[in-house]
């Protein structure tokens, strides 16, 4: 766990219910035999038991669950398991060599953007690891994490259905269902067993840590693995679905996710806030560049507009958006000298997804704004530079606009504290006062104050930009034992 007196400890997410529910719940249902055959497969010790059991429950519990099907509809994805992983799973491979490090990254553009300096500077034997299949040209690339399979693991999967009926009675007598999240862990596990037999290594960096789920973790030692080392990759907050991870090195953005990872329960054995690899890759090029002031306020597009999934966020928080935007339409009526504008996400090839933010927007906004297209190439940073209020729901990008120089609000009208994103209430709005009369006060109060800096919460979330975050990482990896 993190050491005691780990600094940084937000004030909105102490004392989390489901922290204490979950501990119960892993202490009063350990001894099961449905838990107990989980251990069996995954041959974890009694410590890192208890955070696959909480994690399953925090995973499955209501506020977790985005896409909800029956218990009955889950227990068929248990009982089809073992012929999914047949159909989707490599079992004839041959285990390469041992190696230092395995870096783990969704493509070749984003290794360069981010991770290719850090690469670069790594010392000893190395491996790249990206989720899609395709190779990191110049480099010992492997194939995606999610291909193998291990005899063992896929022969012990045959039995499921044993296991698939007495769970699907405890989540008929508990009123929770944890077959998909019980299921989730299962493959998790194979798959990441399967892996770390393939292609070993002695420390895995990874910028998947959305999760940081015990099951991967479990697998990684358990072949080797010396050092879990995870890159924060985006913005996280005190939710029970990115509770109960497990790493041995952590890399975040600022001290805030100190404090952040010990209320949520993890294991983590060291912390390190080095700041951002998205914001550090623009640095150059943003500070290259004059900044000129376009917009009066910008509008962040959070990807949460758009049913089902609205983003990965519970639909009621989404929803809680439009009021947002629609107090923003009336603001701009009142006043129609403001240049107001919409950054859209880089949405690529997902032109439908793309098309439905649109139509929500249109829903919610009556005035008229400029729509800011994005190709991922850094635009939205252009655009924070260019004005001089940044609106947010949901987004790490508040913080990033005081380091870029640009005032924040954050806006979360849902009424739930875990969704509120800054501890400075001069720069939130949150759901005690959803008036209008509070977003024009608000609005306008920002609009007139001057910043000689970022602000103190946007220091601790955020540790630096100053273009040397991929340097920073690298030094420390180096220098662990």
């Amino acid at each position: 766990m993190l050491r005691d007196g780990a600094a940084g400890a937000p004030s909105d997410v102490s004392s989390r219910g489901f922290i204490a529910d979950a501990e119960a719940f892993a202490a009063k249902h350990r001894t099961r035999s449905i838990f107990k055959a989980l251990k069996f497969y995954t041959r974890c010790n009694d410590y890192e038991f208890d955070f696959l059991i909480r994690k399953i429950y925090a995973s499955s519990i209501e506020s977790s669950q985005y896409v909800h099907e029956s218990a009955l509809k889950t227990l068929f994805g248990v009982l089809l398991l073992p012929f999914h992983l047949i159909a989707t799973k490599r079992l004839l491979w041959k285990a390469r060599a041992l190696t230092m490090y395995n870096v783990d990254t969704p493509d070749e553009a984003y290794f360069r953007t981010r991770y290719a300096d850090i690469y670069s500077a790594l010392k000893g034997t190395k491996r790249v690891t990206p989720r899609y299949s395709g190779g990191i040209c110049g480099h010992d690339t492997t194939e995606p994490a999610s291909v193998s399979i291990s005899p063992r693991a896929l022969l012990l999967f045959l039995v499921c259905p044993l296991v698939a009926i007495p769970l699907y009675f405890f989540c008929l007598a508990s009123g929770l269902n944890i077959m998909r999240s019980y299921r989730n862990a299962l493959g998790l596990y194979a798959t990441y067993d399967g892996y770390f037999r393939r292609y070993p290594c002695e420390r895995f960096i990874t910028y998947a840590e959305d999760t940081n789920h015990p099951s991967r973790y479990i697998a990684f030692r358990q072949n080797g693995g010396r050092s879990l080392i995870a890159v924060q990759n985006g913005e996280r907050g005190a939710h029970p679905s990115w509770s109960f991870g497990m790493v041995d090195v952590y890399f975040v953005f600022g001290a805030y996710y100190t404090g952040l990872l010990k209320e949520a329960g993890y294991h983590a054995g060291s912390v390190f806030p080095v700041g951002s690899l998205s914001l550090n890759m623009h640095y150059a090029r943003l500070n290259a560049a004059l900044r000129r002031i376009e917009y009066d306020i910008v509008y962040i597009d959070n990807g949460t507009l758009v049913p089902p999934d609205y983003g990965g966020l519970a639909p009621d928080v989404a929803r809680s958006e439009e009021l947002a935007l629609a107090h923003l339409g009336r603001f701009k009526a009142a006043h129609p000298g403001l240049r107001v504008a919409y950054q859209l996400r880089p949405y690529g090839g997902n032109a439908a997804h793309r098309a439905g933010a649109l139509a929500a927007l249109r829903r919610c906004f009556t005035g008229e704004i400029d729509i800011l297209e994005n190709t991922g190439g850094g635009e939205s940073y252009d655009n924070i530079r260019a004005a001089r209020l940044v609106i947010n729901f949901q987004s790490t990008m508040g913080f990033e606009a005081f380091m870029l120089g640009t005032k924040a609000l954050f806006v979360n009208y849902s009424g739930h504290a875990n969704e509120t994103l800054c501890d400075d209430p001069r720069f939130q709005l949150d759901g005690s006062d959803k008036s209008y009369k509070a977003f024009e006060a608000k609005v306008e109060e920002l609009l007139g104050l001057e910043l000689a800096g970022p602000p103190e919460v946007a220091l601790r979330r955020h540790a630096a930009f100053d273009g040397r975050v991929q340097e920073r990482i690298a030094a420390a990896i180096n220098g662990i034992g």
